[in-house]
């Protein structure tokens, strides 16, 4: 169920506590004090909000960028450098019109190099909802195309509002050379580009690698920033330096051609 005052206007939480006080009967039909302590135990926050953590960052940017409002009914996001991640929790996204009712049309349009299943047809939110689910007011369809970003541009759906690069990785001397030509092409678009990274550093590192780059002219409109919508779920990887616990957009930033 969700609360009549989400269906007149955008819901736009501030961190994950005000987003599951709100919405906490998506999860738990029993009391909200029995949710309440469930939401404390480690495995059932960790499994909510790492795939939902996409959706609320993406929705807390576009807040802060003044993408929403009353009189925007249609929105499109392209998801750069997507892959496996990003499909098995591409259910995420309907919370992006539950928050935002006004919004009649979202195209998502995922791109990346490495696995990623090629859609025989578009695919559509009702594609993904169970039958006892609410039923989104607008129509959401999903595009995939294999490949780097510059190379299949101009097959791509329409322009974009948004592009996002989760985890992105730029500053990575493996993925460097890769993100190059895509970082140029977005160089010349005058549309707002959001990364996300497993920690803080990694995410100044990324925004630095871009802000070098000779032929681009990018200014930063959200410095790295922690994000109150990280995933929970901590991962540890040894190969990583430090072999510190990391999560899933644990900072973000966004950056924009002058």
């Amino acid at each position: 169920m969700y609360l009549c005052a989400l269906a007149i206007r955008t819901f736009s939480p501030k961190n994950w506590y005000e987003y599951f006080d709100v919405k906490q009967t998506d999860f738990e039909n029993g009391p909200k004090e029995n949710w309440d302590m469930m939401l404390l135990m480690a495995p059932v926050s960790a499994m909510i909000t790492d795939g939902l953590s996409m959706a609320l960052t993406a929705q807390l940017v576009l807040g802060k960028l003044s993408l929403l409002n009353e009189s925007k009914t249609k929105l499109c996001i392209h998801i750069i450098g997507a892959s496996d991640a990003e499909f098995c929790n591409i259910k995420c996204w309907v919370e992006l019109n539950r928050m935002n009712p006004q919004l009649q049309q979202i195209d998502f349009v995922m791109v990346g190099p490495d696995w990623l299943p090629k859609f025989e047809n578009d695919l559509t939110f009702e594609d993904f909802l169970n039958p006892s689910e609410t039923r989104p007011t607008c129509r959401g369809t999903f595009h995939s195309h294999k490949g780097l970003y510059h190379e299949v541009y101009n097959d791509l759906p329409p322009d974009p509002d948004l592009l996002i690069a989760f985890n992105a990785g730029i500053s990575c001397a493996s993925h460097a050379m890769s993100w190059r030509e895509t970082l140029l092409l977005i160089g010349c678009k005058k549309v707002p580009f959001l990364i996300t990274g497993y920690n803080h550093k990694e995410v100044l590192d990324d925004v630095s690698s871009m802000l070098e780059i000779e032929q681009m002219e990018m200014k930063l409109k959200i410095p790295a920033t922690g994000n109150p919508f990280r995933g929970m779920r901590p991962y540890l990887d040894p190969s990583r330096e430090g072999s510190d616990f990391y999560y899933s957009n644990a900072s973000y930033a966004v950056i924009e051609s002058k």
